[in-house]
């Protein structure tokens, strides 16, 4: 099967323009522009996992640093120290 050429004349020079080449590197040049736009998504996605990995290692150190130095103090002073619910156990987990 051929390929049908649709051309036209350029207005201020009269040339013959091929508008499938026309359409054809207007779409090429699109599809270009999306893909590198996905190719730098990507980048920037795992950039910003790997700075979310780190952060959330970080919390979870605070937290459990927190917690060993909550459950130090508690058994030193026991009930003088007011307990913090979210070291706590929940009151379900203790009965076994």
């Amino acid at each position: 099967m051929e390929e049908e050429r649709s051309t036209i004349s350029c207005p201020q020079c009269g040339a013959k323009i091929d508008v499938n080449d026309v359409i054809y590197h207007q779409i090429e040049a699109i599809v270009e522009g999306f893909v590198q736009m996905q190719t730098d998504l990507d980048s920037e996605k795992r950039s910003m996992q790997g700075i979310w990995k780190k952060r959330q290692k970080q919390i979870e150190k605070v937290i459990l640093n927190t917690s060993h130095m909550y459950s130090s103090i508690r058994g030193i002073a026991g009930t003088a120290i007011q307990p913090v619910k979210q070291l706590e156990l929940p009151k379900g987990d203790m009965e076994e």
